[in-house]
């Protein structure tokens, strides 16, 4: 994704940034999975899971924006 941002815009692939976004989905699924299993052993408490899904979903979330920022200059070629 920073190769993305930090490219000439000839040279911006959508590819790259699909494939980084669908990386951070996969990563976000597998944290979700991760601390529901810990909130059901008792490992985290029910308000720290609530603090770590919302760093979870800010993660996606920064994934998406840059994906949109790539897909917005690829259109503007």
């Amino acid at each position: 994704m920073n190769k993305n941002l930090c490219s000439n815009y000839s040279q911006i692939s959508i590819t790259d940034a699909k494939e980084a976004e669908q990386m951070i989905n996969k990563m976000r699924n597998e944290l979700r999975k991760e601390y529901l299993k810990k909130i059901e052993t008792g490992e985290f408490k029910i308000q720290t899971g609530l603090i770590y899904n919302n760093l979870i979903h800010s993660l996606e979330k920064v994934g998406d924006h840059v994906y949109n920022i790539s897909e917005a200059i690829q259109e503007s070629k």
